[in-house]
């Protein structure tokens, strides 16, 4: 061992600290090539490559001009740097740079998102996930697995109107991982006497410079915990169905095959990358709408609340979206239409009222269940009547 063994301690340190939506295989791949270059090892880009599984670049076929297709594969971190030019992967910020440049553009008329991903970190993912099922209504969106939708990438991709599956492809993987480094082995061979002096009870918590503390583990849990909340949330908010069966349908942090994912309601339909662009924006309602209709009555309260309120947000993004239209942008829908901006605007204030009151009516004890359903027929009603869906 040498001086070069402690190198990266930033990078290293920041791939045991941050959790993962990723499967544990490639993050054990991550590890293993940082590990060996602190080491002192040297490999080429070509090796680096061959040992992360690294993604060529899509060659982006357009077989319709209007459709706008964009990749999301490799490895998925919010901030790439190094890890993009090592693993192919995609960074959240150009991804979602250009999810909104498509979703702008007035020559385009669907979105196609081009899946081929193990995940990533966590860092990001909500964020654009929320942002691409907000942006529902306003250009048809369609994620296709394309062959590989797992983890963070499902996290981002089930936003999607649709969701597809090659008859190769697979999906799922939804969970979080996290690993920590204890490295005290390795420094006592090498003779290295580690004194941290530090401020603040937890500063040094789980320091790669000795064993993990039972307290340590528990801390690294919680926030493994509160990032699988988050995802499994979004997915059952994207798939229009209950948290519970996310959790225990969804495989359970396995990946699942396209037929099978289908018949759980993992994805839609299984298509090629072909079929899914050449049809995208044609074919109306997707069958998942009747899908999820039969799936309401078996939501909590809970989760009809928050698909409620993902409903005032959405309608509020397409309210903004008009809004810069009536500013001056080009666009299919005229920047004149002052009375379909006029609609939207009301409706989104009718239905940001009636969620108020919904807010107000949550359960407490004495509150029977017969008033909540009264309280959720009410903001059903005012959205139906201001031509709006939940």
């Amino acid at each position: 061992m040498t001086a070069e063994a402690l190198s990266y301690p930033r990078i290293r340190r920041a791939i045991v600290e941050t959790p993962w939506a990723i499967l544990p295989a490639k993050l054990a791949d991550i590890m293993d090539v940082i590990a060996f270059r602190a080491a002192g090892g040297v490999l080429t880009a070509e090796e680096i490559e061959a040992r992360l599984g690294a993604v060529t670049p899509r060659s982006r076929p357009q077989p319709r001009a209007d459709v706008a297709v964009i990749p999301l594969v490799g490895t998925i971190s919010h901030r790439m740097g190094m890890m993009a030019q090592s693993s192919g992967g995609t960074s959240v910020e150009a991804f979602t740079r250009e999810f909104r440049a498509a979703l702008a553009d007035p020559q385009v008329a669907a979105i196609v998102l081009d899946v081929d991903s193990p995940g990533g970190s966590v860092s990001g993912i909500d964020e654009i996930s929320t942002e691409i099922y907000r942006a529902r209504g306003i250009k048809p969106i369609t994620a296709i697995a394309n062959t590989m939708m797992a983890s963070a990438a499902y996290w981002i991709a089930s936003a999607a109107d649709e969701l597809a599956i090659t008859p190769s492809g697979e999906v799922g993987s939804i969970g979080v991982i996290a690993a920590h480094e204890d490295q005290s082995g390795l420094y006592d061979r090498m003779g290295v006497k580690v004194s941290l002096v530090t401020a603040g009870k937890y500063k040094a918590e789980n320091n790669p410079f000795e064993p993990m503390t039972e307290e340590g583990r528990a801390a690294i849990q919680a926030r493994v915990d509160e990032s699988y909340v988050r995802f499994t949330r979004a997915v059952a908010r994207n798939r229009g169905i209950a948290v519970d069966r996310v959790r225990s349908e969804f495989g359970e942090g396995r990946m699942v095959g396209a037929q099978e994912a289908v018949r759980r309601g993992m994805a839609d339909r299984v298509a090629t990358f072909d079929d899914v662009v050449t049809s995208t924006g044609r074919r109306g309602a997707s069958q998942r709408t009747a899908a999820v209709a039969a799936d309401v009555p078996s939501l909590t309260f809970e989760d009809q609340a928050e698909a409620a309120l993902t409903a005032v947000h959405a309608l509020q993004s397409r309210v903004e979206a008009l809004t810069a239209l009536r500013a001056g942008r080009p666009s299919p829908v005229a920047a004149d239409n002052v009375p379909l901006i006029e609609a939207h605007r009301d409706a989104y204030l009718a239905i940001a009222s009636a969620y108020d009151a919904l807010l107000a009516a949550v359960p407490r004890p004495g509150r029977d269940q017969a008033t909540t359903g009264l309280l959720l027929d009410f903001l059903a009603t005012e959205a139906r009547r201001n031509g709006v869906e939940l």
